[in-house]
């Protein structure tokens, strides 16, 4: 269902899926719902992480969604919050940077952090990943990727470096969305090909 049609509706839960609602082409099957893992398997495992992403792929899901932020030397990793502090360990590891934003840490930093042990045990040592990471991760899954690109206000080029890496790493279905009118106009002009999710 994810693949041949346009978002209509989107609700978002804190749990192992999002409905979203798809509107069929003329003489298909009537509308369905498509299983879309919220920031990969987020009940069952760290969110936004690798181990989210494939437990999403071993439970089924249609697609998975995942959160995009850039460090402060410009690479693109799966971040949710602005800051690092609510899921990672970051406040211990770097006890002197508050507030832990996520643009005032470079990716060698980050990849000191545990982001897992927050969600419980048997995740501790779980890293923060790139995008091309969690990309070719997920290859070969068949799941579709909603990607949303977070606080691209921040991030002045953030829209261009995204696209370019989808285009490196990334060729199955694909939705990007924004809160941000002024980020989905800018990656409608660099990206034609995908559909945008509205807020």
């Amino acid at each position: 269902m994810f693949r041949s049609t346009r978002i209509l509706l989107m609700t978002v839960l804190a749990a192992l899926t999002i409905p979203i609602a798809v509107a069929a082409p003329a003489g298909a099957a009537p509308p369905g719902v498509a299983n879309v893992a919220h920031r990969g398997a987020s009940a069952h495992a760290p969110e936004n992480t690798i181990a989210a992403l494939r437990l999403a792929a071993r439970q089924g899901a249609d697609a998975f969604e995942i959160d995009v932020q850039e460090t402060r030397d410009h690479e693109l990793i799966l971040m949710h919050d602005s800051t690092l502090a609510r899921t990672t360990d970051a406040e211990t590891v770097f006890p002197d940077r508050s507030p832990w934003r996520v643009a005032d840490f470079t990716l060698d930093e980050i990849r000191r952090l545990d982001a897992g042990s927050w969600f419980g045990a048997a995740f501790a040592g779980e890293r923060v990943p790139t995008l091309a990471e969690a990309l070719r991760a997920m290859r070969g899954t068949d799941l579709g990727l909603l990607l949303e690109i977070k606080a691209p206000q921040l991030y002045p080029g953030i829209d261009r470096r995204t696209v370019r890496e989808l285009r490196l790493s990334w060729v199955g279905p694909l939705v990007v969305q924004s809160v941000y009118l002024e980020s989905r106009r800018s990656f409608h002009d660099l990206e034609h090909g995908s559909h945008l999710g509205m807020p």
